[in-house]
């Protein structure tokens, strides 16, 4: 039998002035996972589930297994043009939108 892994959801900020849209997100992150060498299963997990461009906050999924990997790949992103910065990490989606009131794209 094959266990089931957690799902894991990862809270992040963008330090920047500069509006970025979802699409802008999701690209960036995609171009840094290609960039550098993320095994194929983190590819395949990391989803970004919600994003806020007034707060410029959004919240990326992933497995209990990945976390640490896809912690740190968001953290280089902090280096960027987009200065990424993740801020916390639960098992809840509904945790951390009471906790930061983080709303989907309008």
């Amino acid at each position: 039998m094959v266990k089931e892994l957690r799902r894991r959801y990862i809270l992040f900020r963008l330090d920047t002035t500069s509006p970025f849209a979802r699409r802008d997100v999701v690209g960036k992150i995609k171009e840094s996972v290609d960039s550098q060498p993320f095994s194929q299963e983190t590819r395949k997990v990391l989803r970004l589930i919600l994003y806020d461009p007034v707060k410029r906050m959004g919240v990326v999924r992933c497995n209990q297994r990945n976390v640490d990997e896809v912690r740190k790949l968001l953290n280089a992103l902090g280096h960027t043009e987009l200065g990424l910065q993740t801020v916390r990490t639960s098992g809840t989606i509904k945790t951390l939108q009471q906790k930061f009131q983080v709303d989907k794209e309008r």
